[in-house]
């Protein structure tokens, strides 16, 4: 069932306070009552990639521990995680990753299924959490005529990656509606193949620049919020929607952060009401990570993360008349 738009109450939208995905608070109806946010560090444009200072964000936490105290869900993807783990060694995951995210009360979410299998089993060695799992692209990186085609793929990677790690919500990341590309069959089609074979699908993540639907002319907010309740309402799943911008990606730290930290001005104001904020790049901006304090004129994506939950906090306050809510001092 959808959530109504009064989620953007004043106490709706929180941090976690414990693992997993109703860390924040529950409605009525038993449901999560207020919008997660996620966060996912720059692939810096390269398959695998990470951020220049990835390892200084978990030997120096403290310079994004207020960022950390908003995040509900930690996205990697799962090529990323596999140079990690050949890069830094298990010690490092175990000593510095994982322990960081723990003692933040935040779990993982895997983006893209490359080497599931061997991710999750050497994540849970060493005592990560992993709530998530998401297919990348399966229905959206191909011509239009031969995305119907791909629905038993993807049917097929949803069915085994449920019966490997049943307690693991899935879902997809896709672009289609980005596209102008007639969606809906499509993700019925998804739906109902999933649910025969046996499992489940949770959740779906617009992949939409939100410099494109700006500019409308593919996609528009309007067709975002279309998409939402189509998601929401017909298909009974979560919804996210990823924060990002393909055109500031490409040429400027600045330009990125001023576009994707009002994406609640646009978005939230016209009646936007999802599941999930995901903050993403894989553009060459923002070049570094840290620190969340930057000075002014100095733009790390941990910077845009912060100021991107504290532009939502701050709607969440204006819609219910109170005052913007705070971290979770323990992160």
């Amino acid at each position: 069932m959808k959530r109504v738009p009064t989620m953007l109450c004043a106490g709706a939208f929180s941090v976690s306070t414990a693992f997993g995905p109703t860390a924040g608070g529950v409605d009525a109806n038993g449901a999560d009552a207020r919008p997660q946010f996620w966060y996912e560090d720059n692939n810096m444009r390269r398959a695998g990639g990470y951020p220049p200072d990835f390892h200084e964000m978990f030997t120096r936490p403290e310079t994004w521990r207020q960022l950390r105290g908003h995040i509900d869900v930690y996205y990697i993807r799962g090529n990323t995680l596999k140079n990690i783990f050949n890069d830094y060694g298990e010690d490092f995951l175990r000593d510095h990753f994982v322990r960081v995210l723990n003692e933040s009360g935040i779990p993982i979410a895997i983006d893209n299924p490359t080497q599931y299998k061997e991710n999750i089993t050497r994540l849970r060695r060493v005592g990560a959490t992993v709530t998530h799992i998401a297919l990348q692209s399966t229905l959206s990186k191909c011509k239009p005529d031969e995305a119907p085609a791909r629905v038993p793929q993807a049917v097929a990677m949803v069915s085994e990656i449920h019966q490997a790690f049943p307690d693991i919500k899935i879902g997809l990341i896709d672009a289609t509606p980005t596209k102008g590309r007639p969606y809906q069959d499509l993700y019925r089609s998804l739906v109902a193949g999933v649910k025969e074979a046996g499992a489940r699908l949770d959740f779906i993540h617009l992949d939409c620049p939100s410099d494109q639907a700006d500019e409308g002319r593919r996609v528009s907010w309007e067709k975002v919020k279309e998409v939402e309740r189509f998601v929401q309402d017909e298909l009974g799943l979560e919804f996210g929607f990823i924060c990002v911008s393909a055109g500031d990606g490409k040429t400027s730290d600045k330009g990125f952060y001023e576009r994707v930290t009002t994406i609640p001005d646009r978005y939230i104001r016209e009646g936007g009401a999802p599941d999930h904020f995901i903050l993403m790049s894989w553009f060459p901006h923002p070049a570094r990570a840290l620190p969340e304090n930057a000075p002014e004129g100095e733009y790390p994506m941990t910077k845009v993360g912060l100021d991107l939950a504290r532009n939502l906090e701050a709607w969440a306050a204006r819609e219910g008349g109170g005052a913007p809510l705070g971290g979770n001092p323990s992160h």
